[in-house]
């Protein structure tokens, strides 16, 4: 109850002062949570919803990565038969980083266990949470799938700059 107060507190003088590079790390900050992020990731996934995986993409990968919607087809495709389990793998990693102007980016990686009839995968995604000065570029950064037991990415989707480190 008392994080749903200071998350309401935070989204009122967002609307007051909606300019705060500090307000708005902290707002964003406070509405990521990992286990929402994968189960909308893993839930997209299962029902094959190319849209809500896009929307989830930050803006440089659906500005550089040529057909979109024909490569997230083909990362839903690269897991062979129905999923029937997926859970995370291991503690996430992260990074964060701020500049003299206040200008803030955290980002989250985890790594998910996809169990299927067929194989084992692990789907690795970057997620970038905060982003205060530039909201859109918030979402997927990077996203891709391994067979267990294999090296190397079966496929794989991936901003062309900011995974893990900075960018403007």
């Amino acid at each position: 109850m008392l994080a749903q107060f200071i998350t309401g507190l935070l989204a009122l003088l967002l609307t007051l002062f909606p300019n705060s590079l500090s307000l708005r790390a902290s707002y964003q900050s406070r509405t990521f949570n990992t286990e929402t992020m994968i189960n909308m990731v893993m839930d997209a996934i299962m029902t094959e919803d190319i849209e809500a995986l896009e929307a989830m993409m930050c803006k440089n990968i659906k500005q550089n990565v040529p057909d979109i919607r024909g490569q997230i087809r083909e990362l839903i495709d690269s897991i062979d038969r129905d999923v029937f389990e997926f859970s995370q793998r291991f503690g996430t990693a992260s990074y964060s980083e701020s500049d003299r102007d206040g200008r803030r980016i955290s980002q989250t990686g985890v790594s998910i266990n996809i169990k299927t009839s067929v194989k084992d995968y692990y789907l690795a995604i970057t997620w970038e949470f905060i982003n205060n000065f530039s909201p859109d570029e918030r979402g997927i950064r990077h996203v891709g799938i391994s067979e267990q037991g294999q090296p190397g990415y079966i496929f794989f989707i991936s901003a062309t700059e900011g995974v893990a480190r900075w960018h403007d």
